[in-house]
């Protein structure tokens, strides 16, 4: 069994490279009869950030309102991220980067075959090591450190190369409604979203195992976008369920959900779809508490 396994994130992402180390553990218990294909595809959390970067002390205390509360959220993190083993450098990170030209280098890295290494590299460079990736030379430094060749990575840079690459592959993170990251697709059936415990991904191998699809959202909180992932997870899960719910609805004649607050009634209530609709055990909902 083939297992293709696309991740939609950005390298600024600490819930990115959370999840990642979460989806290595849960790739680590699959058994020998398992093939899988990792791929990386690009989301920009600040796509009009300033190719230079901008002050992450400034960058954090307008998005979160004071320097304090960005702090508090930097010390939550930080302890997750010591139970997956990753040390951030919350503490010594300088600049909030612009990420379209690290987006650029890792599609480069999967035609050479270092993808996943670049991706590792870029996260640890970012996070832990408190590199300046907004600097070009830091950049190319880090992914020639991975196994990019300096020279093909300079000459990505010093084009247009990448560019439609990256904007087709933003183009359908939208229309599948991909608000906020990481996501996860296997084999295009099951979709994750949200840092998701390896038990979470192991579920999720086995149903494609069985031949199932489903979506599945964070179900700790409601506080999805601060607890397991960057940007409004939370509503792009209910987003990406409504497309895939009306899409399967039409041709039974079913009404549609008209928006995604109707469905996400629906299942912060535990009521997911009724037990007498036809589709119900082909998409499956991780309830949320009230």
């Amino acid at each position: 069994m083939t297992l293709s396994i696309d991740v939609i994130s950005d390298v600024i992402c600490p819930w990115c490279f959370i999840g990642k180390k979460r989806l290595e553990k849960a790739l680590a218990a699959l058994d020998r009869q398992h093939k899988v294909r990792v791929h990386w595809l690009p989301y920009e959390l600040n796509p009009q950030m300033p190719k230079e970067g901008i002050s992450r002390r400034e960058y954090r205390t307008k998005k979160f309102g004071s320097w304090e509360r960005s702090q508090e959220l930097d010390a939550k993190i930080v302890a997750v991220g010591e139970t997956e083993g990753i040390h951030f450098a919350f503490d010594r990170t300088e600049r909030t980067p612009n990420t379209l030209d690290a987006h650029r280098l890792i599609w480069l890295a999967e035609k050479h075959g270092v993808q996943d290494a670049v991706v590792e590299a870029l996260f640890r460079a970012y996070f832990t090591e408190a590199r300046d990736i907004s600097s070009r030379k830091t950049l190319i430094d880090v992914v020639v450190e991975a196994g990019l060749d300096r020279h093909q990575a300079e000459d990505v840079l010093n084009s247009d190369e990448g560019m439609q690459a990256i904007r087709e592959a933003q183009e359908q993170s939208q229309r599948i409604g991909v608000e906020g990251v990481p996501f996860f697709s296997v084999n295009g059936k099951i979709m994750l979203s949200g840092a998701q415990p390896p038990e979470a991904f192991l579920e999720a191998f086995r149903e494609v195992d069985a031949g199932r699809q489903w979506f599945s959202t964070p179900p700790k909180t409601m506080k999805i976008s601060q607890e397991w992932g960057c940007g409004s997870v939370e509503i792009s899960a209910y987003s990406v369920a409504l497309n895939q719910i009306n899409s399967a609805r039409k041709p039974l004649g079913r009404t549609p959900f008209q928006h995604s607050s109707h469905l996400y009634h629906n299942v912060r209530c535990g009521h997911g779809i009724p037990s007498q609709d036809p589709l119900a055990g082909t998409l499956h909902f991780g309830t949320i508490p009230p």
